[in-house]
This record gives C-alpha cells, sequence and structure tokens, in this order.
C-alpha cells in the first residue's frame, strides 16, 4: 500500500478523500511502470448538518514510466454568518516518480464570481522504504474576499462600506508512516503556516475590524470546508487496518484556526470497500468540534476506477 497522496498532505478534505479511495483501487494495476498506479479517475461528495458541501472529481494519468499529471474541479457550497456561498474549483498538479522517492507540485483554485478567489500551491516530497514512509509538506496561499463592513458614525449608528480582505502565505510541515505488520498501517502528519492578513475598508487599511469576512476567511466549525480555512497550525493522526476487500481508516485531526482561540477537533472514519476489480467504493463519516463556534457531524462517499 502507497502511503503518497498526490494532492496534498495538509488534509484537503474532498480531495484528500479521493486519494485515499483510488489508493487501493490502482493496486490492482496491471503494469510494472514504477507510475503504474496513478491512472484513476475518481469523484466524492461530502456534507455536513450544516448544508456545507462539496462535489469533486479527479482524473490522474501516468506520463512516459515515472511521471504523472492530474487534473480535477467540482465545486463547494458553504454558509458564513448565515451568507451562502459557492465556489467553482479546479485543481492540477504533476509528479515524479523515483525508485525510493517522490515528489509533486499541485495547484487549486477557488473562486465565487468576484466575491472571492483562492488559489492554494503545494508541495510534497517523500521518501519510501520497505515499512516506512517519511516526507516534507509545503504550501502557498493567496485568497481574497470582497463584500461589506459596518462603521460608526458621527451620531452613533452605523453604515455600510466596501471592504476587502486578503490573505497570503504559506506553511511547511513533515508526515510519516509506519507499517506495523502486512495489514496494519499508522501516519502522523503536522504543518505550521504563517499568513499574512490585510483588511481595506473604504479604501484605507482597517486591521481586522471586519469580523464578518474574517470568519468567512478564517473559521469554520466544518471539516467539509477546511480547504478555504485559514489555519496557524494542524496535525494529524491516523491508522488503518486492511482485510481481504476493506481497508478501515481511523483520523484524529487537531487544527488551529488564525486568530481564533481554542482547537478544531476532527474524528473522521472510513472504509474503502473493493465492490468489484479496479473498482472502490469508500464511504466516510466524522464529526468536528471547535472550542469557538461548537460541533457538526459530516459524512460523505467516494467512487473510484482504476485500469
Amino acid at each position: 500500500m502507497t502511503m503518497f497522496r498526490p494532492i496534498s498532505q495538509r488534509g484537503l478534505a474532498c480531495i484528500a478523500l479521493l486519494a485515499a479511495s483510488a489508493t487501493q483501487a490502482t493496486e490492482l494495476t496491471d503494469g510494472s511502470a514504477p507510475n503504474a498506479n496513478m491512472r484513476y479517475v475518481a469523484a466524492s461528495m461530502q456534507r455536513d448538518a450544516m448544508h456545507d458541501q462539496a462535489l469533486l472529481v479527479l482524473l490522474s494519468l501516468p506520463v512516459g514510466q515515472r511521471w504523472w499529471g492530474q487534473i480535477g474541479g467540482g465545486q463547494m457550497s458553504n454558509t458564513q454568518d448565515a451568507v451562502a456561498r459557492q465556489s467553482g474549483v479546479l485543481s492540477g498538479g504533476m509528479g515524479y516518480v523515483g525508485d525510493t522517492w517522490q515528489a509533486s507540485l499541485t495547484a487549486s483554485h477557488r473562486s465565487d464570481g468576484s466575491r472571492f478567489r483562492q488559489t492554494d500551491w503545494s508541495g510534497v516530497l517523500d521518501w519510501r522504504g520497505d515499512r516506512f514512509g517519511a516526507g516534507i509538506d509545503g504550501s502557498y496561499r493567496d485568497a481574497k474576499l470582497t463584500g461589506s463592513a459596518t462603521t460608526p458614525t458621527a451620531l452613533g449608528g452605523g453604515t455600510d462600506v466596501a471592504a476587502t480582505q486578503r490573505v497570503k502565505g504559506g506553511g511547511i510541515g513533515a508526515h510519516g508512516s509506519l507499517q506495523a505488520t502486512e495489514a496494519f498501517t499508522v501516519y502522523a502528519a503536522a504543518m505550521r503556516y504563517h499568513y499574512q492578513v490585510t483588511t481595506l475598508q473604504g479604501g484605507s487599511a482597517a486591521g481586522m475590524s471586519t469580523p464578518a469576512l474574517a470568519r468567512a476567511l478564517q473559521s469554520t466549525p466544518s471539516f467539509v470546508s477546511r480547504d478555504e480555512t485559514t489555519l496557524s497550525r494542524s496535525g494529524k493522526l491516523g491508522a488503518s487496518y486492511r482485510f481481504a476487500a476493506v481497508t478501515l481508516s481511523g483520523e484524529l485531526v487537531a487544527d488551529g484556526v488564525l486568530n481564533v482561540p481554542g482547537t478544531v477537533r476532527t474524528t473522521q472514519l472510513r472504509a474503502a470497500v473493493a465492490m468489484a476489480p479496479r473498482w472502490t467504493v469508500t464511504p466516510v463519516v466524522g464529526h468536528t468540534q471547535s472550542e469557538t463556534y461548537g460541533g457538526v457531524v459530516f459524512g460523505g462517499l467516494a467512487l473510484a476506477h482504476a485500469w
């Protein structure tokens, strides 16, 4: 079982689910090329009790003997402060598979017209042994949200003015896995992020004085919309056990959200089920608990086909 996750190690919720589902399916692929298991197509859906929803598809193809390329797309829907937002998602990436190492560079772009856009870059470098794997992760984000904010007036009331919030910066981290037995694997990852947040209100800098915009770009109690959250740190601990046709996995994820006190903790369980040769179905259920905003349950389903 390969430990490589071609899109990201940062926990990009739905894309990570796609990759996890495809991992078991691609092991059925014939071929001796090092990149033979990178030929698959996958689709996933995730939804939580607050009606946040993600629909994504991903196509991965080997190129030559060692290179591979991926392209994906879909839609994210979420609600912050009772304001619904629908973001179109486009992603692409490429990578190289060495004898004992792998490298990838991927990008993901989200946009909701002129109101919101976010571009994430992710680079992963992996080293692999017979039972142990380790790697380094890097990321960069450029995001912008346009809306309105209420400012006080001389008479004690308030007026709405145009406001724009920008988030720029990146993160660095590490991950590792240990195959304790032929069937049991444990893995962990950690990231630290450094972002610069700028808010322009009425054409001038306003710091963090626009709470609605700040919440929309920086905090969420849902794992489904985690890809649009500005984190300060993250950690993951997981384990998987493989049966004949099913691989069960459980993960604990702890996130720190920028400028929000407390920790957001997520527990999720998934089962990658080999339904037929080269087909894998993966249901997932989980719960996210934010010390600031409360908790929410979520679920999802992914389908992957390798050939």
